[in-house]
C-alpha cells in the first residue's frame, strides 16, 4: 500500500510540482497510456471491481485505478462527482483506467483533471464510479477530501520574481506553476503554511538547506525574499 502511494506522489510531482526537488537535475519518467486502437471498454464487469482513488493533487488531478479482475484486457471507465454522490454530487466529467505504470493494475491506472472552476482552496470532496455512475459501482473509499489550488498572481510573478532565478536554470526547469504547486505551497495554507514557512522561501532565504546558496543577503524582507512573502499573500490571501 505504501510503495502504491509512493507511486502517486511520484506521478503528481512529474506532472506539477519539479520545483520542489531543490538539489536533484534528474528527470522523471513520464506514465503512457496504450492508444485507443489498443484498449476495448468494458461493456459488463465480469469479475470483482479492483478501483480505488489513491490520491488527490493540489493542483486538482485525482489518480487511481480501476480493473475487472475478471477480464483484466477490458478498459473500464471512471466518473466523478463533486460534493456528494451520484444522486446529489455536481458531475464533473470522467476518464479511462488506461495508464500504464509498474505495479498490479498495471495499464489500469487513471488520471482526471477536476475543472479549474472548482480550485477554492477549500476542502471538498469527490466520488468516483467505475464503470458506471451506480452505487454498486462506486471506488473505494467512496468519500474522497481535496483541497485544490489555482494560481491568481502569475503577473505579480513575472515581474517580480521569474528574473531572479536565471542562474538556478541549469538545474531546474522551473514555471511559475512549478514553484506555485511544489515549494511554494509547502506546507500548504490549510496545513500551516505561511509567508515566512514556505519551503521556497526558506530555501532562498537559506534557512533550509540549499546547494544553489542564499539569495537574499539583504535581508530577508527586501530583495527576493519580499517579493516571496508578497507573492504568498498574493495567492493566498485575496
Amino acid at each position: 500500500m505504501k510503495a502504491r502511494h509512493l507511486r502517486y506522489i511520484v506521478i503528481f510531482l512529474f506532472m506539477s510540482t519539479t520545483a520542489f526537488l531543490f538539489n536533484n537535475c534528474a528527470q522523471p519518467e513520464e506514465e503512457t497510456a496504450p492508444s485507443e486502437a489498443e484498449v476495448v471498454l468494458a461493456t459488463e464487469i465480469v469479475g470483482k471491481l479492483t478501483a480505488k482513488v489513491e490520491f488527490v493533487g493540489t493542483d486538482g488531478t485525482a489518480y487511481g485505478y480501476a480493473m475487472d479482475s475478471g477480464n483484466k484486457s477490458s478498459i473500464l471507465r471512471v466518473i466523478f462527482y463533486l460534493g456528494g454522490p451520484v444522486e446529489t454530487g455536481i458531475l464533473l466529467g470522467e476518464t479511462v483506467a488506461k495508464i500504464r505504470s509498474a505495479g498490479t493494475y498495471a495499464g489500469h491506472f487513471f488520471s482526471f483533471q477536476i475543472p479549474a472552476q472548482y480550485a477554492t482552496g477549500s476542502s471538498q470532496k469527490i466520488y468516483a464510479y467505475a464503470h458506471k455512475a451506480e452505487l454498486k459501482y462506486l471506488v473505494s473509499p467512496g468519500e474522497v477530501n481535496f483541497v485544490f489550488y489555482s494560481p491568481k498572481a502569475e503577473e505579480y510573478y513575472n515581474q517580480n520574481i521569474s528574473q531572479h532565478l536565471g542562474q538556478c536554470m541549469r538545474c531546474h526547469e522551473w514555471t511559475m506553476r512549478h514553484l506555485f504547486y511544489g515549494p511554494l505551497m509547502t506546507p500548504s495554507p490549510l496545513g500551516g503554511g505561511s509567508q515566512t514557512n514556505n519551503r521556497f522561501f526558506r530555501k532562498m532565504s537559506g534557512l533550509e538547506g540549499h546547494n544553489g546558496g542564499n539569495f537574499c543577503n539583504s535581508g530577508i524582507n527586501t530583495g527576493l525574499c519580499g517579493a516571496i512573502q508578497a507573492w504568498w499573500r498574493a495567492e493566498f490571501q485575496q
